[in-house]
């Protein structure tokens, strides 16, 4: 487990992983021998600071295949799967997709099934925060942390 320092904006949304250190001091050059600070009745002038509303918080941090950093469960920042690499992603972590189908076909609610199906079947393409992973992946008793390998060992492929 990776934890980490993040920042938000106002409205909650990532802004940064890891500290604020993207201030920089304003410096005047107007005189190239010799570069003076420009200070204000603050201090040191900086640009780039923290912006108004921006919340710091620590989080678990995971690194996807290519080395993007993404916050643990937040779905909307997993790649996307394609079709192929999800079916081959699963099959090298060892689950058959006949057994993807049995577990489809475990849903009691025949719309539900109905629709799970369709997804399995014409989706050509699958997000981590998709209702069926988490309906497929709790009926093959699969925890967060094993679909979360699994999806991002797909990703590579």
């Amino acid at each position: 487990m990776t934890m980490s320092t993040v920042w938000r904006d106002a409205d909650g949304h990532l802004i940064n992983v890891g500290e604020w250190d993207y201030g920089q001091q304003v410096v005047d050059w107007s005189d190239p021998e010799v570069p003076k600070l420009v200070f204000d009745d603050n201090g040191p002038v900086m640009t780039n600071p923290l912006p108004a509303g921006a919340v710091r918080d620590i989080v678990e941090i995971v690194a996807t295949p290519t080395g993007r950093l993404v916050i643990k469960g937040d779905y909307q920042a997993y790649p996307v799967l394609s079709a192929r690499q999800l079916r081959l992603g699963l099959l090298q972590g060892g689950i058959s997709l006949s057994a993807v189908q049995v577990a489809i076909d475990g849903i009691s609610d025949e719309s539900a099934r109905e629709i799970a199906n369709v997804e399995w079947e014409y989706a050509t393409e699958f997000a981590r925060g998709h209702h069926l992973i988490a309906d497929v992946s709790g009926a093959l008793g699969l925890t967060d942390d094993q679909v979360d390998d699994l999806w991002f060992g797909a990703s590579a492929l």
